[in-house]
């Protein structure tokens, strides 16, 4: 797609942002249930190997003016949004700032830590598409590693641990394992803290829970030992 195609469509897609949220002023009932599985719809579709970008990009418009005026469903709609720019246009500016509205929008810690957890991979992801110098390798995993923490931090005061351990655990793997793949180290002491702590909550939820926490708990041991070889130099 060339640099003036991405740019019409970006400005279509904002404009188009106003205009759903216009539209949904105008919906006096709002039916959460059937919001939300649209949204799991064009999450779906857009992630599908064969999917239909249009159809999911389709799909989000529809349930954000479906969200009229209820803040928690319009967040989770942009946020995703914000993941389509990301994905199909490659406007990390753009997806930034749809994923900020979103962050503003929603007060559901679980939410916000997800939407920190897409910002941290688009900063990641920038460096997708060819080799890059030191430098902005440096850069691109400095904000990742600190849209990441913010995730963690924040999964941390969601409202049940289902959710908490969904979003920490998601959030933690992307850090750890960008962290692993651009082997910086300087940049990377205090990610084995984070593994420790998060280990640490998951040993003692397998102490009383019924839940069965041992597949969680062996795969982040295995990034920590893959830390220690990695950025602990032998003696």
């Amino acid at each position: 797609m060339s640099n003036l195609k991405l740019v019409d469509r970006a400005s279509e897609v904002q404009q188009l942002i106003k205009d759903a949220i216009v539209l949904g002023r105008g919906i006096t009932q709002v039916n959460e249930s059937d919001v939300y599985s649209s949204i799991r719809e064009g999450i779906n579709e857009l992630n599908r190997k064969d999917g239909d970008s249009e159809k999911a990009l389709g799909i989000f418009f529809d349930a954000l003016t479906a969200s009229g005026g209820n803040k928690e469903l319009q967040a989770w709609c942009l946020a995703n949004l914000g993941d389509w720019v990301s994905k199909i246009l490659k406007s990390q500016e753009l997806a930034h700032s749809i994923l900020e509205q979103a962050f503003c929008l929603t007060k559901k810690r679980f939410i916000q830590s997800k939407i920190r957890c897409m910002q941290a991979g688009i900063a990641i992801n920038c460096l997708s598409e060819s080799n890059e110098d030191k430098d902005k390798i440096i850069s691109a995993l400095i904000d990742c590693e600190k849209y990441a923490v913010e995730a963690i931090a924040f999964a941390g005061l969601a409202s049940n641990v289902a959710e908490i351990l969904q979003a920490e655990s998601e959030a933690l793997s992307m850090l750890v394992n960008n962290l692993l793949r651009y082997a910086l180290p300087k940049y990377q002491t205090g990610v084995i803290g984070l593994i420790d702590d998060y280990l640490e909550v998951l040993s003692g939820l397998a102490g009383t829970s019924e839940v069965s926490y041992q597949e969680e708990i062996n795969k982040f041991i295995g990034l920590r030992t893959a830390c220690f070889s990695q950025f602990i130099p032998s003696k």
